[in-house]
């Protein structure tokens, strides 16, 4: 099966919806970091990944978004949890 060919156009589009998927992930975990119920036993569970989340997205943000100072080795470290 081969795969499908893009357009600049159309990959510029793709790439501009997957940022923008990005942003909203990294709105939504931050509420949700922000409003944690304190009185929950899970709250030091839901915490970690909620900053899990937030953590990868910000690998996710660096490249679809053009971030070209951000060092790959230290991207790579974030994703499999060395950072």
């Amino acid at each position: 099966m081969s795969s499908p060919t893009f357009t600049r156009k159309q990959q510029a589009e793709r790439l501009d919806i997957a940022l923008t998927a990005s942003y909203e992930m990294e709105a939504i975990s931050r509420h949700l970091n922000g409003n944690l119920p304190m009185e929950q036993p899970e709250y030091q569970h839901l915490r970690a990944l909620v900053v899990r989340v937030l953590s990868l997205n910000s690998v996710v943000m660096s490249v679809l978004g053009g971030d070209d100072g951000r060092e790959t080795e230290e991207m790579r470290n974030v994703v499999e949890g060395c950072a």
